[in-house]
């Protein structure tokens, strides 16, 4: 009784056709005609017209134009400030090269008076990087966020630092995250 090949299981599975002359990485590419080849994918294989999310990043090695992987090269930092009713500053350094793309903070109690925290990297704000923390209707866990638009490139070992003006007089502990698109 012949046994039909989808029905093959354990010890009677085989590997693919041609997998033996396969060099190590290369997958099965099939090229619409009822075959295909063994090879290493390449970026113009991948389709990534599905991909909706507003953070990309761009795959530069042989893609077509426009493509990205969805949070690919993303990374997130976190910085927190004790009290930034005073004019105090806090650090984080970047672990990698890369372009800082967001800025969130998160506040811990009701904010009292407005206080604006800026950003800067070695010296130089960032250019839309200043976070704005209203007192209007503020409450513990209001996230206010930053998008940096120049001055945001950041190299390993770098520090971000946070200044806050010290507009809020009562106690206003925040917690920082950074986004960070690495090279």
């Amino acid at each position: 009784m012949a046994v039909q090949h989808r029905n093959l299981t354990g010890a009677d599975l085989h590997e693919p056709k041609g997998v033996a002359t396969a060099s190590n990485r290369q997958v099965y590419v099939a090229n619409g005609a009822g075959s295909g080849t063994w090879r290493k994918v390449a970026a113009a294989d991948l389709d990534f017209s599905a991909l909706t999310n507003g953070y990309y990043v761009t795959v530069s090695s042989g893609a077509p134009a426009g493509t990205a992987l969805n949070n690919a090269n993303l990374i997130y930092l976190t910085c927190y400030f004790n009290n930034a009713a005073d004019a105090e500053d806090a650090y984080v350094v970047c672990p990698l090269d890369g372009t800082i793309t967001t800025i969130w903070s998160t506040i811990y109690n009701a904010c009292d008076a407005n206080t604006n925290i800026t950003s800067s990297i070695g010296g130089v704000n960032i250019t839309g990087g200043v976070l704005a923390i209203s007192a209007t209707g503020s409450a513990a866990g209001d996230v206010d966020s930053a998008t940096p638009s120049a001055n945001n490139d950041i190299l390993a070992g770098q520090a971000i630092r946070f200044l806050s003006d010290g507009g809020a007089t009562g106690a206003l502990p925040v917690m920082i995250t950074i986004a960070v698109n690495v090279a």
